[in-house]
């Protein structure tokens, strides 16, 4: 108990907390992605399915858990904080710092479904927190958009079967080892409670990190939790755009964007009415801003053909405005606290 209180109650422990938990949640959820992924390969599912849904959905988990254990804690500031955060994240640093260091791809086919499919998104789900609740009508809504959206993926993406399953790393780590039942098992089991375990105290050390400061926790939410249920998928979407996978990364980051939308803000108000704090209005400006500056900044920029596909290369100054867009998003959030 003294531990415990030294954690909750100290800086010093509020922000061990808060790292402990991140690095928990992280650990989980890749434990349960690879024991999951290897349970469905011994019951002969596919490569193709285990990708475009455990996988998918485990890139997903940090910030779906996250936020659903901070609901359940009555924290609505940084459940919704979580969503929005991590969109901006997603787009400002996931495509603004690769994009500094090497021109961005973005197929065209990218920009004018995932894109656009992300901003209605975002646009949906803004319009639905305007009247300070998101109630059941909504998030079944949202959730509804999700299974469409979820459904069109796989149908449009079993025409690409041999050209997505070659972009799923995972895919290839399942099929280089034979899947066990009781050690797969044991990894899902494990995975999934050290998930939930690292997002409980991942928002205890949040929630009390935000007291001992006197700030909102929306604003913790939307900056401290958001890059840090966030930063697996910025640092993996890094690496692909650094080894010229740039439209693999844009392509996840979209993908993320939408599932934290449609599926964690739709499901946290299937379960129970969720509240938005007043002072979150601002943010819904700032994602969906942010969002859209993609799709301006891919109409503009130079248009080539690469191997039959039409392709957009987003200029380095492109990539630096992005960056420079979620530093002064920060800089915002700091000035609001001082």
């Amino acid at each position: 108990m003294a531990v415990m209180g030294f954690l909750t109650t100290t800086i010093l422990g509020q922000i061990v907390l808060i790292v402990l938990g991140g690095v928990a949640v992280w650990i989980g959820a890749e434990a349960l992605v690879r024991g999951a992924s290897r349970l469905a390969k011994a019951f002969g599912i596919s490569e193709f399915i285990i990708g475009a849904t455990i996988v998918a959905f485990g890139t997903s988990a940090p910030e779906w858990i996250v936020s659903f254990m901070a609901q359940l804690e009555g924290n609505a500031g940084i459940s919704l904080g979580n969503i929005i955060g991590s969109n901006v994240a997603n787009l400002g640093l996931g495509i603004g710092i690769p994009g500094v260091i090497i021109a961005t791809r973005i197929g065209s086919r990218t920009m004018r479904r995932e894109l656009v499919l992300v901003i209605l998104a975002q646009l949906a789900f803004t319009w639905f927190c305007a009247d300070e609740r998101i109630g059941f009508v909504d998030g079944a809504l949202l959730l509804a958009g999700f299974f469409a959206v979820f459904a069109w993926i796989l149908l449009s993406g079993r025409k690409r079967r041999a050209q997505v399953e070659a972009l799923i790393p995972e895919a290839e780590a399942i099929e280089a080892d034979e899947p066990k039942l009781l050690r797969d098992g044991g990894w899902t089991l494990f995975g999934l409670a050290l998930l939930l375990l690292g997002a409980r105290y991942f928002v205890i050390g949040a929630e009390a990190f935000a007291r001992e400061m006197g700030i909102g926790a929306e604003t913790v939410g939307l900056t401290i939790v958001a890059i840090g249920t966030s930063l697996p998928e910025l640092v993996t979407s890094t690496v692909a755009c650094l080894r010229g996978q740039s439209e693999l990364s844009i392509g996840n980051l979209l993908g993320s964007n939408l599932f934290n939308v449609l599926l964690v803000g739709g499901s946290l108000a299937v379960i129970d009415d969720v509240a938005v704090p007043p002072g979150i209005h601002g943010d819904f400006w700032w994602m969906n801003g942010i969002t859209i500056a993609v799709l301006v900044f891919a109409l503009v920029s130079k248009r080539v053909v690469e191997d039959g596909n039409d392709v957009r290369h987003l200029a380095r100054l492109l990539g630096a405005l992005l960056g420079l867009a979620y530093v002064a998003y920060l800089i915002t959030k700091v000035l609001q606290v001082a």
